[in-house]
């Protein structure tokens, strides 16, 4: 099994814009596969994810951070051979985005779950196959 993950945001923010982050995740394999969404844009900013940077210093985490029991089958995503899903978010749902600076946004998690789709999701959490997720970093200024 194998992915592709690709990050976009605008180059340039106005003050008031919000930080859109597009999160694609292709299926590059062959065969289906069932990817659990925890620490994903796909479900939502639960967790930091990503790191970000302002002008080269660290910009804190502030969002919700969960303690999780065992996975749920609505918590995964199936994904055919070359099947892409696209995720959205605000990251200034949970860094502070807002000064003017440059940032830079990089992936910083991994895939927790991910299951070929002849077995059977959900598994607890002993049995979890986490799958390391490499995406591209983005940059973006954000002006006055």
């Amino acid at each position: 099994m194998s992915f592709r993950c690709e990050l976009s945001i605008p180059k340039t923010l106005q003050a008031a814009q919000p930080a859109e982050l597009v999160f694609t995740l292709t299926n590059t394999g062959s065969d289906v596969v069932q990817v659990l969404n925890w620490q994903t844009p796909f479900e939502g900013i639960k967790a930091p994810m990503f790191d970000i940077t302002r002008d080269g210093v660290a910009v804190e985490y502030g969002g919700q951070m969960l303690k999780r029991g065992a996975p749920k089958q609505e918590e995964y995503l199936t994904l055919k051979p070359g099947e892409k899903k696209q995720a959205r978010i605000n990251l200034g749902d949970a860094w502070d985005v807002a000064p003017p600076g440059r940032y830079t946004v990089e992936y910083a998690a991994e895939l927790f779950d991910v299951i070929v789709a002849r077995a059977a999701a959900p598994r607890g959490l002993d049995d979890l196959n986490a799958v390391p997720l490499s995406c591209n970093a983005v940059s973006f200024t954000r002006v006055r």
